[in-house]
């Protein structure tokens, strides 16, 4: 069962929309080239309708999704372990001069290291998950293994 943070459902309700707009868009563009009197032949046909079954998988997969998960609420949830739905404030121990950087931990599915958003199936998410506060916890990256402390545990803002 996939966990998602109120963000992640919030971002594929809001893909679900963005996908069932542009499906009524095909659908029109379909129904037009038909009156035009295209073939079913044509290869602009053929590219609407691979968009179609396309667009159609996308939505039946978040759908499935959001039926499935496990939605986690992180002001309900205990701060003394690093869990889904946690800001972690970590101190690179292999850069002891820089300054703390703080991690969003969310679900499966909602990883993105650029934005500090880290999902269980990352290297440091692993690493991290259950983790306590002055735990260190150490991965292996392309650039040899790195070191981090865990400073603080707090329920992760939203947004």
């Amino acid at each position: 069962m996939p966990t998602l943070t109120p963000e992640g459902v919030a971002m594929r309700q809001a893909r679900l929309g963005e996908l069932e707009l542009e499906l009524r868009e095909l659908s029109q563009r379909l129904k037009s080239a038909r009156e035009g009197g295209s073939s079913a032949d044509d290869v602009e046909w053929d590219d609407v309708r691979d968009r179609q079954a396309s667009v159609t998988a996308e939505i039946s997969r978040i759908e499935q999704e959001l039926r499935v998960c496990q939605i986690v609420d992180p002001s309900k949830m205990a701060t003394d372990r690093v869990a889904v739905g946690m800001a972690v404030r970590l101190k690179d121990l292999n850069n002891p001069d820089a300054p703390p950087s703080v991690y969003a931990m969310v679900g499966d599915r909602e990883g993105d290291p650029m934005r500090k958003r880290l999902s269980p199936q990352s290297p440091l998410g692993a690493a991290l998950l259950g983790a306590v506060v002055g735990q260190e916890v150490g991965i292996n990256t392309p650039r040899g293994p790195r070191r981090y402390r865990v400073l603080a545990i707090a329920p992760a803002p939203v947004g």
